[in-house]
């Protein structure tokens, strides 16, 4: 469920003093959608497995997750135009009471795509600039506004699903696409817009809804998930959660995604095929964060993903059951 997805409440500056990323799909690019979702306290954030890896020229996912595994079809803003903004914006603005700039960097690895056999290493880089009144601009969230009315915490934003290749691309910033997709065509990335909803049912368990609507590849389909997120264990400078979610598209999302057109099948081989609305993918991610200081964190992260239904039995799909993982670094100001 965690595609572009992010949250944010009233944020605090000790609790934006915590990682960046976490995950929502499938596909090198957007494998780890990032995803930084405060909670009523500093106790219960989260930083979800949808992590955003941000890879050569694109960003994000991803998170994803097809906003980290279609990662390539991942939800995130672009990092090349967003990261100079960020970056810019920072030096007069980070001191200024209540904001915080964190800047994270590690390592991760998924699919090349949603339902590749073949793997994916590479850099992951996130900047997330939480403003006090509730608006935040991130390479992993996009840039959006959240805020708590009652005890639900709401949250809209701008994100961008990355596109996913049907040829390999290998650069400084990492790999994605895949050569088992040739003959398939390019999927391009536009931007969308996301939405999310968190309520913490109890101290410590919190259930999350998001939703995503492409804004300019509208063709590309719409996504909507449900989650629960749980703490196992904290105590001290160390946090570890385990996460659940399950993850829908609508009919032109599955198409885009797992669906075989006729001039597809002529080109690639593959046979065709027509998948229906509804659930693609359940997720289980487990998360451990280790505050060394007030400002410095790490971060591992590692997950399982099991496409179901049509996107289990599309003729794309290689390995319905895959992993991902990160390791990552945070710094806030």
């Amino acid at each position: 469920m965690w595609r572009t997805q992010t949250t944010s409440r009233p944020w605090s500056a000790s609790a934006m003093r915590t990682p960046l990323p976490r995950s929502r799909s499938s596909s090198i690019s957007r494998i780890f959608m990032g995803r930084i979702r405060p909670s009523r306290c500093e106790e219960s954030l989260k930083i979800g497995l949808h992590a955003i890896f941000i890879l050569g020229s694109g960003c994000l996912h991803a998170a994803a997750r097809h906003w980290a595994l279609q990662q390539t079809d991942g939800n995130a803003m672009n990092k090349n135009s967003l990261t100079a903004l960020l970056l810019l914006a920072a030096a007069g603005f980070v001191h200024a009471e209540g904001n915080v700039l964190t800047l994270g960097a590690g390592i991760a690895g998924a699919p090349r795509y949603s339902g590749a056999d073949d793997y994916a290493i590479g850099p992951l880089l996130a900047i997330d600039w939480q403003f006090a009144n509730g608006f935040y601009a991130s390479s992993l969230r996009g840039i959006g506004y959240g805020r708590a009315v009652g005890p639900v915490y709401l949250s809209a934003a701008l994100g961008y699903r990355g596109e996913r290749s049907e040829k390999n691309r290998d650069g400084i910033g990492g790999a994605s696409g895949s050569t088992a997709l040739r003959g398939m065509g390019d999927v391009k990335g536009g931007a969308t817009a996301v939405f999310g909803a968190s309520w913490e049912i109890v101290d410590g368990l919190v259930l999350e809804f998001s939703a995503e609507q492409p804004l300019g590849k509208r063709r590309n389909g719409r996504t909507a998930g449900i989650g629960l997120t749980g703490t196992l264990y904290q105590q001290g400078k160390d946090h570890v959660t385990l996460s659940l979610a399950a993850n829908a598209g609508d009919r032109d999302y599955m198409q885009t995604y797992y669906g075989v057109t006729a001039a597809q099948s002529a080109r690639s081989g593959y046979r065709q095929y027509r998948p229906k609305a509804g659930l693609y993918e359940v997720e289980l991610g487990m998360t451990w964060r280790h505050m060394i200081d007030i400002r410095w964190a790490v971060t591992g992260t590692l997950g399982a993903v099991s496409l179901t239904r049509d996107a289990a039995n599309s003729p794309i799909t290689r390995r319905s059951r895959s992993g991902t993982g990160a390791l990552y670094v945070t710094y806030s100001f």
